[in-house]
């Protein structure tokens, strides 16, 4: 006879989106700021023609800091203290009509996970991790872009004539960064709680299984954009 499962999961995610406005508001951002510009006017100007240069770049940096603690039939199972800050960049080449973009391609590289360091007492750290990553892009954006009109010549004209990136104003929106407390966690007390809370499996003895865990995790997003006038 299959014998009974049960599994007690308790999960708190706090999570904080934050798109930095032109003024400087964080070591990050000022940084973001001044690698965006320079970027920009650096693939602009070094564009081999004027369809290679970019019209449009932003920045991405999600950082997400997780704590977790774990606990099986009032016996702690395991705790996770984790935390990264990846960066996305995007590039766009061509124009808003015709882009690298263009039906769901991804516009070049996928790099997948590009980690910044997590302190910002190495600006310099940061600003070399973004360089790199940014010219890999751009080189495979080109790449993209070229492969993108050789097809379109060969290929029949396109029922779809919307273009390939639309004009929006640009919005601006920021919150401050939780603070210490806000964020704080203690992983003894919530040991002790997910202990607690497992132990009641143990007054029934049938089950395989009886487990309670406690997920924290602040995620933080900062974006800054850049579009040729």
């Amino acid at each position: 006879m299959q014998r009974p499962f049960l599994v007690l999961w308790t999960a708190l995610i706090v999570a904080m989106a934050a798109i930095l406005p032109v003024g400087a508001q964080e070591p990050l951002s000022d940084i973001l700021r001044g690698e965006l510009d320079y970027e920009f006017a650096q693939l602009s100007a070094n564009a081999s023609n004027s369809s290679a240069a970019p019209y449009y770049m932003s920045f991405r940096v999600t950082d997400t800091h997780r704590r977790a603690v774990s606990a099986s039939f009032g016996v702690a199972a395991g705790a996770v203290d984790f935390r990264e800050r990846v960066f996305k960049p995007l590039v766009r080449l061509g124009s808003p009509d015709f882009d690298n973009f263009r039906e769901g391609s991804e516009g070049g590289r996928w790099s997948g996970k590009v980690l910044l360091p997590l302190g910002d007492d190495n600006p310099d750290a940061i600003r070399q991790t973004i360089w790199k990553d940014v010219e890999e892009e751009y080189k495979a954006s080109v790449i993209e872009l070229e492969r993108l009109r050789a097809a379109d010549r060969v290929n029949v004209a396109r029922e779809d004539k919307a273009p390939d990136f639309s004009a929006a104003p640009i919005e601006t929106y920021y919150e401050a960064p939780l603070t210490a407390g806000q964020t704080a966690f203690d992983t003894v007390e919530m040991e002790r709680r997910v202990k607690a809370y497992s132990a009641v499996f143990l007054s029934a003895p049938g089950l395989l299984s009886g487990s309670a865990t406690v997920d924290f995790t602040v995620s933080r997003r900062s974006s800054r954009c850049c579009r040729k006038n």
